[in-house]
């Protein structure tokens, strides 16, 4: 007992961020047992990042993703690597600046990560875990231990090169899919650990340069507005017009969504939605054969072209049918039986060239339309159909494989 309270006494700051990650985990795992949670769902209630809640102003998720783990050998290798240099620097530091190192990671290394992954095609993410704030420990005892001799002797060559080896050799298991391993937290942490070091940890300190990398930190500021507003990111857009309360917004939001990312199906779903809402059959029509262009597979939006087609009037589908044959030229009739289309107008409407997205006039023949019956899953008692919610680990979807 006497040992642990020595160890408590001397580590009081890398403790007490061990014990905070271990109560978050332990409360993730009982959310889960006892409230009928996945683990995913039972993280995001425990406070950690995603999309949908960061797009909507908690910014306060990005810091507590990184107390999070994703199973327990996760919480123990993050612990072992912070105990391991945390021992040899905390006691020098003292717990003022060890705590900034920690605070200072635990905002720097999910901020980068977020505003790097925004410019890929599946969105903002930011990885679980306190790596971000080791890698932090690793890049300042990297800067501090050529001028220390005692903190040479507790972290010997050996264990420093295989520590550089190891961040390197996270990036080619990322990239092999054996593991979903944040890089760009791990080496934001290094750097960031590096200047703070070199800037504020050396003895003596300069002053000015101190200062000088203090101050920098106001540049967290942008950071996370840029976060919680990536209007680069065609995720982000996803989640404006999906938590929108009017049709005009999300209209604007979907397409720009598709702009920057047309592969992003769900989108192309549910802009085709909103005009189908709207009894536009024929943008409809041309908006989710638009959809199929990026995602010929997508096996909903294929389901929706033939509720579009039931719903619209000969007329319509004659022009419809001229449609497809534009947009797929020789693979149109493939299309038209994967579509279940049934019988198909034996001759294209004749006369001048309808402007894209306008629906054709009225005649005698479509003073009748047929009921529309709308999608079962994209019902809402309050607001009409509603759009499908994204889901970037569903295998319909184009983007995929946004991991933890």
């Amino acid at each position: 007992m006497r040992k642990l309270t020595d160890f408590l006494d001397e580590l009081p700051v890398t403790a007490g961020v061990v014990f905070l990650a271990s109560l978050i985990y332990a409360g993730t795992l009982w959310s889960v047992g006892n409230m009928r949670m996945d683990f995913h769902t039972a993280q995001i209630a425990w406070g950690a990042s995603r999309l949908r809640e960061v797009a909507q102003g908690e910014w306060w998720r990005l810091p507590v993703s990184t107390l999070h783990h994703g199973g327990i050998l996760h919480l123990l290798l993050n612990a072992s690597f912070l105990f391991l240099f945390g021992r040899a620097l905390e006691p020098r530091l003292g717990p003022v600046r060890t705590g900034l190192v920690y605070l200072g990671s635990m905002l720097v290394t999910p901020v980068a990560s977020w505003l790097i992954s925004s410019l890929g095609p599946d969105g903002s993410t930011a990885g679980v875990g306190l790596s971000g704030s080791a890698a932090a420990l690793f890049g300042a005892a990297a800067v501090l231990r050529p001028r220390d001799s005692a903190l040479q002797e507790e972290l010997s060559l050996e264990m420093m090169r295989l520590g550089w080896a190891w961040w390197v050799l996270c990036i080619p298991i990322t990239w092999s899919g054996l593991l979903a391993i944040d890089n760009v937290a791990h080496f934001a942490g290094l750097l960031y650990g590096a200047l703070l070091a070199a800037a504020c940890l050396q003895v003596p300190v300069r002053r000015a340069l101190a200062g000088a990398f203090l101050i920098s930190h106001v540049g967290l500021i942008p950071g996370i507005y840029y976060c919680v507003n990536s209007t680069w990111s065609s995720a982000w857009h996803f989640e404006r017009a999906y938590r929108a309360r009017d049709e005009d917004t999300q209209e604007y939001h979907y397409r720009r969504a598709v702009e920057i990312n047309p592969r992003l199906g769900e989108a192309w779903y549910n802009l085709t939605l909103i005009h189908f809402r709207n009894l536009q059959f024929v943008l409809a029509w041309e908006t989710i054969l638009e959809g199929l262009v990026h995602n010929p597979a997508y096996d909903k939006a294929l389901r929706l072209a033939n509720q579009i087609w039931e719903a619209m009037t000969p007329r319509q589908q004659r022009l419809a049918w001229d449609q497809l044959q534009e947009k797929f030229g020789d693979r149109a009739d493939d299309l038209a039986r994967r579509l279940a289309l049934g019988p198909l107008p034996r001759e294209a409407v004749q006369g001048e060239p309808r402007p894209a997205g306008k629906e054709p006039p009225r005649s005698e023949e479509d003073a009748a339309p047929p009921p529309v019956k709308l999608p079962a899953d994209s019902l809402d008692p309050f607001r009409g159909p509603r759009p499908r919610e994204f889901d970037p680990g569903d295998p319909q979807s184009a983007s995929e494989g946004v991991a933890t």
